[in-house]
């Protein structure tokens, strides 16, 4: 790990206090890594495993209990709520539900430009502009900006998640799920347009996700995550063609395959490969 990183994570423990006697539920316990500039992780685990957590967590949502959060070289714990609120274009979320995260009340117009409410010195021609550009960023006509979230699909509003994302031209999002409430065709689609971002905008991603073929597919390094600890990292192609920890192996063979019998042979082989070590 570097001193040097975007995004640095040391120690993180996120503990809910018990509602009544007992300690409390520990759902992130002593977890550390970086996001390098430029540089997507991926974060992997099933439902309950904290990856959501940790997430919400960098994001101020969640307390954090033991640990330190740093980004940009600022602690986030030790910053003002102005601070934090100002910090909020560098440091943006795509949510899984593409229905529940855009507001049905508002255009999609409104909906993009609230991520320049801390950017200052905009004028409303210069915010009407980013609000243009971002739409042909993410491949939406400039007319959806006089629309609500209702005339669009679930693919079209996660791109519209998407261009509220990265209007305030921001250095790390937390992609939280973003494909899974969508068909695989179009998952493919969103995928493939959030690493032509990455390239073009020089942006970091934490991509949080059950599905380790997805993470693997967008990812330079993968964390794997079990009842809130890491159990493997590694590079994407390391972890996704030789995985160490059983419980790595076990979200590879749960992954979706399109083709059956590739999937048959492929457990095959990891039962192959687990009976000779």
């Amino acid at each position: 790990m570097s001193e040097h990183a975007l995004l640095q994570v040391r120690d993180l423990t996120v503990t809910y206090p018990a509602r009544g006697r007992g300690d409390g539920f520990t759902a992130v316990r002593d977890v550390s890594f970086d996001v390098p500039s430029n540089t997507t992780v991926g974060l992997v685990g099933e439902s309950g495993s904290g990856k959501s957590t940790i997430g919400r967590a960098i994001l101020g949502m969640s307390p954090i209990s033991v640990g330190s959060v740093t980004f940009g070289g600022r602690e986030l714990a030790a910053i003002t709520s102005r601070d934090r609120r100002a910090l909020s274009s560098e440091l943006q979320v795509i949510f899984q539900d593409p229905y529940g995260s855009l507001n049905p009340t508002r255009t999609i117009g409104q909906t993009i430009a609230e991520s320049l409410r801390h950017v200052a010195d905009l004028s409303a021609s210069e915010r009407a502009d980013r609000i243009e550009e971002a739409l042909d960023q993410v491949g939406m006509p400039r007319s959806a900006a006089a629309r609500y979230p209702g005339n669009f699909s679930g693919g079209q509003r996660q791109r519209i998640a998407i261009a509220r994302a990265i209007i305030g031209r921001p250095r790390l999002i937390i992609c939280d799920e973003p494909t899974s409430a969508l068909d695989l065709s179009v998952q493919a689609q969103v995928l493939n347009l959030l690493m032509d971002l990455q390239e073009e905008l020089g942006l970091s991603y934490l991509f949080v996700s059950h599905d380790l073929a997805v993470v693997r597919h967008v990812s330079d390094e993968i964390l794997v995550l079990l009842r809130g600890s890491i159990v493997e990292r590694g590079q994407s192609a390391r972890v996704y063609d030789n995985p160490e920890h059983p419980y790595t192996r076990a979200l590879l063979d749960a992954a979706p395959v399109p083709d059956p019998a590739r999937q048959r042979l492929r457990r095959l082989a990891r039962s192959a490969a687990a009976a000779t070590t």
